[in-house]
């Protein structure tokens, strides 16, 4: 790493921030942290500012947040939200070149990127040091994050290849690309719906909607009254570019509120729970190995194991084990292990499955590949 890179260091543990350790030599951007601290660009972390040594340290406020990689393994992906957390993001990075900031300063990384799990609003870390040393841009993050997402049993994912073809073509994708694919994607939705008479933006995530509609198809915000075509006093018209300031105040408090009652428990071994007061709203999901000691924490779906290395994401090395012996996968958010037609079987509590059949699993379920046991656990 060059002196102009920098420690990114995450400390849950004691609190829920992140800290961003600039490097000797790098100069802050105060124009722009005024303008991140008044709140306006949307969308961007809150950070503290100590500039008491020779290196000036950035401490980000990630509380009721939960990192994009996390938060895509643990939410089904659909056509729906994967187009509001696209919408959003675009929203956030118009907000950079309206204000003139610079994109290369944002942490392109699914790390770096923050979801509020009750709203799916997005928020992005933008590091006002410079000289800096990108992390990626536009085109490498979408392309980290669509390979991370847990898509719902049955999803049909032309969409997501349609994005991934046109990310592949291209040297540089900009903002004007993801707004056009965007709207190929709610055009099909709202198509879907039988909505063809489109007019008008959602104030909210930007989405373009039907005059008719109430409730956003997207991010489910409420849109202008529809039955004077008139708007109500101190509501913003609705082909407002980005959210307008009545909006933003209003949401903002009732965020604010929402968020300080969510909570994300991360253990040592990388496993997440995410609470709402004491309702638990989001789950991992690990095995833990009977005759070894340590996790083995489900990151994705279907999660696939077996003997072959390339082509499983946990290797057991056991003969007895097929290359391709099972998958765990997610369906209607519900767990179940799928035998892939092994030789000597999966086990479910002591019975042996039939090939290419769901079997549930609870919290606790014994899973034997072969003869290598395992426990599951939904924490």
């Amino acid at each position: 790493m060059s002196n102009y890179g920098l420690e990114v260091i995450d400390v849950r543990k004691r609190k829920l921030i992140r800290e961003v350790k600039g490097k000797k030599g790098q100069q802050l951007n105060q124009r722009e942290v005024n303008a991140i601290s008044e709140g306006t660009v949307e969308g961007l972390l809150l950070f503290d500012v100590d500039t008491s040594g020779f290196k000036t340290n950035l401490t980000y406020n990630t509380e009721g947040l939960i990192p994009l990689s996390e938060f895509l393994h643990l939410q089904g992906m659909n056509r729906r939200l994967f187009v509001v957390l696209l919408r959003h993001i675009a929203l956030i990075l118009k907000g950079i070149e309206k204000n003139r900031f610079s994109k290369d300063l944002l942490m392109w990384t699914a790390q770096a990127v923050y979801i509020d799990p009750s709203t799916w609003r997005v928020y992005m870390m933008y590091v006002p040091l410079q000289p800096f040393e990108s992390t990626g841009n536009l085109k490498s993050f979408l392309l980290e994050a669509v390979a991370q997402c847990n898509f719902e049993a049955g999803e049909d994912i032309g969409y997501v290849q349609m994005l991934v073809q046109d990310l592949n073509s291209v040297t540089a994708y900009t903002v004007g690309m993801l707004e056009s694919y965007c709207d190929k994607v709610a055009e099909a939705l709202l198509q879907q719906k039988g909505d063809t008479n489109r007019s008008g933006l959602c104030p909210a995530c930007g989405s373009k909607v039907n005059t008719s509609e109430e409730i956003c198809p997207f991010c489910g915000k409420r849109l202008l009254s529809r039955s004077t075509n008139t708007a109500p006093k101190n509501t913003p018209t609705i082909d407002s570019e980005f959210w307008p300031e009545t909006v933003k105040k209003s949401e903002t408090d009732a965020e604010r509120q929402k968020r300080s009652d969510i909570s994300v428990n991360k253990d040592e071994n990388g496993v997440v729970t995410v609470f709402r007061g004491s309702q638990r709203m989001a789950q991992s999901v690990w095995l833990e190995d009977c005759s070894r000691e340590g996790k083995i924490i489900i990151n994705k779906f279907p999660f696939r194991v077996g003997k072959m290395e390339g082509v499983t994401d946990y290797r057991i090395f056991n003969n007895n084990v097929s290359r391709k012996h099972a998958d765990i996968i997610k369906d209607q958010g519900k767990f179940y292990v799928v035998d892939l037609g092994s030789t000597n079987g999966t086990y479910l509590n002591g019975r042996r499955t039939q090939p290419g059949v769901k079997e549930l699993l609870n919290d606790g379920s014994i899973i034997r590949f072969a003869n290598e046991e395992f426990k599951f656990h939904i924490d």
